[in-house]
């Protein structure tokens, strides 16, 4: 098996603020992500503490909203596979377990609830059915998911495990025709940020509030935050243009994922619902398709 690294928080958390010799467009050109029609976040991370050093800043934004916020822990570890060299050493990997609910708060999200998968680290992509029917269950549970958003890694951030969580968001999004964000881990490194789509960013600018309240939560996973207070905004990646054939709602904004036929699980896809841990939260009641999504009541 190929020996996977571990990821780098501090490179996901700085952001394009750390990447600014490799900026394609000037800030001004970047659209700005507008999170006021999202009334429901459903966050899918993938190794701990990705989600507050690559979206701390959107979380914090929609809590101050109240919006109710759902996170689905694939894995509980930091992106490298087992004996791999350079790891997390255990007790550090440890605390960032136990202080994920602690770094929510200092974001000002006290009430989450908290679905746990347990995958390996660094071997998602072989349970990438099991990341496809957990994410169905959560946002299944919506009989109205017009409001709703999931958080998610790109498709093609570059690490193993973020690029498998990020096509089994794809395929829940579609399948549910709820909207679709990504956040960036792995692409912020060394050669990462020329290949991202530019003209799919969206940016979230920081006020200082917010970047001190993203600054405390990544020091409560153990991290180091010199610097971080430099990261004054967050990049997001949204789909292309998909408007349903006519209606134009402008909550749709121009980019929600809306899939044609061709673009759904194909009826028969095995979604065999994995072992899923949850955490205050009760368990929800959907009806599965035929393609094995679960489908909300109706």
């Amino acid at each position: 098996m190929t020996e996977i690294g571990r990821c780098d928080l501090r490179a996901a958390a700085r952001g394009w603020s750390r990447n600014a010799e490799d900026r394609t467009l000037r800030r001004g050109e970047v659209t700005a992500l507008r999170p006021r029609f999202c009334r429901r976040l459903v966050v899918v991370v993938t190794h701990v503490g990705e989600d507050i050093s690559a979206a701390g800043g959107l979380i914090a934004r929609l809590a101050d909203r109240d919006v109710p916020i759902d996170v689905l822990a694939v894995t509980d570890g930091d992106g490298a596979t087992a004996g791999a060299a350079g790891a997390t050493p255990p007790h550090e990997l440890g605390r960032r377990r136990a202080h994920r609910s602690v770094s929510y708060q200092q974001l000002g999200a006290h009430h989450v609830r908290r679905h746990e998968l347990a995958l390996p680290s660094g071997r998602v992509a072989e349970a990438e059915l099991d990341v496809v029917a957990a994410l169905s269950e959560i946002v299944g549970f919506d009989p109205d998911s017009s409001g709703s958003w999931v958080l998610a890694p790109w498709q093609h951030d570059g690490h193993p495990d973020h690029d498998a969580v990020g096509r089994a968001a794809v395929t829940v999004c579609q399948a549910y025709r709820v909207r679709h964000v990504e956040y960036l881990v792995a692409a912020w490194g060394s050669t990462g940020p020329r290949r991202i789509p530019w003209l799919r960013a969206r940016q979230l600018p920081l006020p200082p509030v917010l970047q001190l309240r993203k600054s405390s939560a990544v020091s409560a996973l153990g991290l180091d935050t010199d610097g971080l207070m430099s990261a004054d905004r967050e990049i997001f990646l949204v789909p292309d243009e998909q408007i349903r054939p006519g209606r134009c709602d402008r909550q749709t904004e121009g980019w929600a994922g809306l899939a044609s036929a061709s673009e759904r699980p194909s009826a028969g896809t095995s979604m065999a619902a994995p072992s899923l841990r949850q955490r205050d939260v009760a368990s929800t009641g959907a009806r599965r398709g035929a393609d094995g999504c679960r489908r909300p009541n109706r």
